[in-house]
Formats: structure tokens, sequence, C-alpha cells
């Protein structure tokens, strides 16, 4: 996965929310070379995809790995899981029309 554009972000109780533009891998970059921009056999298809990623910022010590997730915000499907190596593997969520802080996302080119 690619966070290729920050759409927001914001603090909330102990957590950092971040909201990208985010692609399934790398080919939005390879579509961009000059080479691929010359060859018409070759059209852009990526598309972006809103998902948004919520980073505890103190994780509780205690807690055993994999049992919980960290997220206790309201209205996000974004999780924060402790490893045995006693690290956060956080997952994106991908945002819909519900459940969203920003209603609206702008972009021009």
């Amino acid at each position: 996965m690619l966070a290729f554009h920050q759409v927001n972000a914001y603090e909330e109780e102990d957590f950092v929310v971040v909201d990208a533009c985010c692609y399934d891998d790398d080919e939005i970059i390879k579509s961009h070379y000059l080479e691929r921009l010359l060859d018409v056999k070759h059209p852009l298809k990526a598309t972006a995809e809103a998902r948004r990623l919520v980073i505890p910022l103190t994780p509780p010590v205690n807690t055993q790995p994999n049992d919980v997730n960290l997220v206790v915000l309201p209205d996000t499907g974004a999780t924060a899981m402790m490893t045995s190596e006693g690290v956060v593997n956080c997952k994106w969520q991908v945002l819909g029309p519900n459940g969203r802080k920003n209603i609206h996302v702008y972009t021009f080119s």
C-alpha cells in the first residue's frame, strides 16, 4: 500500500488520526515515468482510496499482544494491536460515507 497524499490529520484524545489518499501498490508512481506517459497503450488506471490510520500516542504497557484493539475512538474502523515484540501494528480503515470527521476532500490538478 502506498499513501501518496495526506488529506487530513489531527490529534484526538491520546491518538493521532491521519487520513490519506492511498493506492494498493506503487503502480501510480510507475505510471508517471516518462516512457509510460508517452505510451498511449498504458493509460493511467490507478485510483486513490481515502483511508484512515489511527496511531496511539501512549499505548498501555500492560497490554497482552494481539488481544485488544488499542483504538478506542468512536466511529473508526482503524485498528492498532500490540505485537509480542512490543510493537504497535496499525491497520488502515477505508473511509466510506459514514463515520468521518471530514465530509469533503478538495483536490486540483
